[in-house]
C-alpha cells in the first residue's frame, strides 16, 4: 500500500461560491415596499379599488319603509323620492375605508322614519278616540229616533255631535280625514238616512286610521302596544244607556256635561256601576290653607351610654321578676292571640348599628341573638 499511496496525487479542496444576487434583490424590493406602505398617505390607497359596503339589505327595509309612509300619506311625495335617491346613492358611494359617514347617514333616515310613524300613532289615536265618541253619539241618537226623541232633543244632540267632529280636527296633522261638509250641514238627529251616511263615514275614517297602523306595525315602525291601543280606542262601548237618555229629556233641556260624560270611558265606580259614568277629572281643586304639616317637638331620647347590660350567654337570656320591669304601653289588658315571629341572624360586625338603631328613644327589652352564638340582652 505505501509504494500504491506514493503515487496518489494530493486531494483538491472544493470552491464554494454564495451567488447572492436574487436574495438581496428581494430583502431590497420587500425593504422598499414596506417602507413606502408606511409612508404613502391613507388617502392615495382608495385609488387602487373601490370596496363598497354590504348594506343592501339595510337600505331595501328602508326603502320599504318610505314607501310605506309615502303610501300612507305620512310622508310627502317629493320628501319621499329625495329620501329615495338618497339611498341609492349612500349604496352606490358607501366605502369600506370610511364605514362612519354611510352608517351615519342610515341611522338618521332610520330616526326620520320612526319619528314620522310615532308621531302618526300619537294623531291616530287621538282621532280614533274622537270618531268613537261622534259614533257612539250618532248610533246613540239613531236609537232614540226610534224610541221617540223630541225635535228640540235631537237639534241640541246634533249641535253637540258638529261640535266634537270639529273639535277633532281631522283635516289637521299628518293622517288626515275627512268628513263630507254636507252631513255636517243642517244636521238633524231626526233624520234618519242623514244619520246612517254620517256613521258609515266615521266608520270609513276609523278603518283608514286602522289599516295604516297595520301597515305600520307590519313593518316594525312602531310597537304593538301602539297598535293595540289604537284598536281599543275604536272600540264602541253600549250607547244603549245614552239612548235611552236623550229619550227621557224633555223639551231639549239635556246636560251636555252629562251627556259628554257618557262619551268618554271613564269608571264607573265598581263592579255593575250604575248610572252615568263618574268623570274622574281634577277640576275642582282643594285649598291648601291650613293643610301644612303641623311642628311638634319629639320627646327626648335615652342615650346608649343609660343601657344597662345584663349579661352574655349563649343561650337564650333567663330574667326574673327583679331583673327587670317591662312596660304594656298600648296593648295593655288586650285579649292574647297566635302570633309569629321571624328570626333574624346578625352579623356581629353589625353589633354596633343595631345597638344605635334599637336603643334611640326607647324603653324595651330586646335580645339580640348574633351569628357567633351569643346572645345580648339589653334593658333601656
Amino acid at each position: 500500500m505505501g509504494a500504491w499511496l506514493a503515487h496518489l496525487p494530493s486531494a483538491a479542496v472544493p470552491k464554494f461560491h454564495w451567488r447572492s444576487g436574487r436574495a438581496l434583490l428581494l430583502l431590497c424590493v420587500s425593504a422598499v415596499f414596506a417602507c413606502t406602505a408606511l409612508v404613502l398617505p391613507e388617502r392615495l390607497t382608495h385609488l387602487l379599488g373601490h370596496r363598497p359596503l354590504e348594506i343592501g339589505q339595510i337600505v331595501d327595509q328602508l326603502r320599504a319603509e318610505v314607501n310605506t309612509l309615502a303610501q300612507e300619506k305620512i310622508l310627502p311625495e317629493q320628501k319621499s323620492d329625495d329620501v329615495l335617491k338618497q339611498l341609492s346613492q349612500l349604496q352606490q358611494d358607501s366605502s369600506g375605508y370610511d364605514p362612519s359617514k354611510t352608517w351615519e347617514a342610515l341611522d338618521h333616515i332610520k330616526q326620520s322614519n320612526s319619528d314620522l310613524a310615532k308621531q302618526a300613532a300619537e294623531e291616530a289615536e287621538q282621532k280614533t278616540e274622537s270618531l268613537t265618541e261622534a259614533e257612539t253619539l250618532a248610533k246613540a241618537m239613531e236609537q232614540a229616533a226610534d224610541n221617540g226623541m223630541e225635535q228640540a232633543t235631537a237639534s241640541q244632540a246634533a249641535q253637540d255631535l258638529a261640535s266634537l267632529l270639529n273639535a277633532a280636527k281631522l283635516e289637521e296633522g299628518i293622517l288626515n280625514g275627512k268628513i263630507p261638509p254636507e252631513l255636517l250641514q243642517n244636521l238633524s238627529g231626526l233624520d234618519k238616512e242623514q244619520m246612517e251616511k254620517l256613521v258609515k263615514a266615521l266608520e270609513l275614517n276609523k278603518t283608514a286610521l286602522s289599516m295604516t297602523m297595520s301597515n305600520l306595525a307590519n313593518w316594525k315602525m312602531i310597537d304593538p302596544a301602539a297598535l293595540a291601543k289604537c284598536q281599543n280606542a275604536g272600540h264602541i262601548p253600549n250607547f244603549a244607556a245614552l239612548a235611552a237618555y236623550l229619550s227621557q229629556c224633555q223639551g231639549g233641556h239635556c246636560n251636555s256635561e252629562v251627556l259628554f260624560s257618557w262619551l268618554h270611558k271613564r269608571g264607573r265606580g265598581g263592579p255593575g256601576g250604575g248610572g252615568p259614568e263618574a268623570p274622574m277629572d281634577w277640576d275642582n281643586n282643594t285649598s291648601e290653607d291650613n293643610l301644612k304639616f303641623q311642628a311638634h317637638a319629639l320627646p327626648p331620647s335615652s342615650h346608649l351610654s343609660d343601657a344597662q347590660m345584663v349579661g352574655v350567654s349563649k343561650a337564650a337570656p333567663q330574667l326574673s321578676g327583679d331583673d327587670a320591669s317591662a312596660q304594656h304601653g298600648a296593648l295593655d289588658n288586650a285579649a292574647a292571640s297566635g302570633g309569629s315571629a321571624h328570626a333574624q341572624v346578625i352579623l356581629p360586625e353589625h353589633r354596633q348599628a343595631v345597638q344605635k338603631f334599637f336603643c334611640a328613644g326607647r324603653k324595651v327589652i330586646w335580645t339580640v341573638r348574633w351569628d357567633d352564638g351569643l346572645s345580648d340582652l339589653w334593658i333601656i
